[in-house]
């Protein structure tokens, strides 16, 4: 089953959210209902951003490995300005 790696913007701060999951849209609903704690007050969300992988592990290695990490700077912040200008 395939498993995506996402970036959301909330709509009322502008602020960028990385996350991953099996069911995007299902996700993307969570985050704008306030269900997630990190984007809970933030929404609406919207979706910037989408890769698709085959297995979890891969999506999770994407998100969270070291050398492209969007939760990490410096990298983080320079390859989601760079992902960031590609519209789902």
């Amino acid at each position: 089953m395939e498993h995506y790696v996402y970036i959301i913007q909330s709509e009322a701060d502008k602020r960028y959210y990385v996350g991953s999951s099996q069911d995007l849209w299902l996700q993307l609903e969570r985050h704008s209902a306030g269900w997630t704690r990190l984007t809970n007050g933030r929404g609406p969300w919207k979706l910037v951003y989408v890769e698709e992988y085959e297995a979890k592990a891969l999506a999770l290695r994407r998100e969270l490995g070291p050398a492209f990490s969007f939760k990490n700077a410096p990298y983080g912040s320079r390859a989601l300005s760079l992902l960031v200008g590609k519209v789902v």
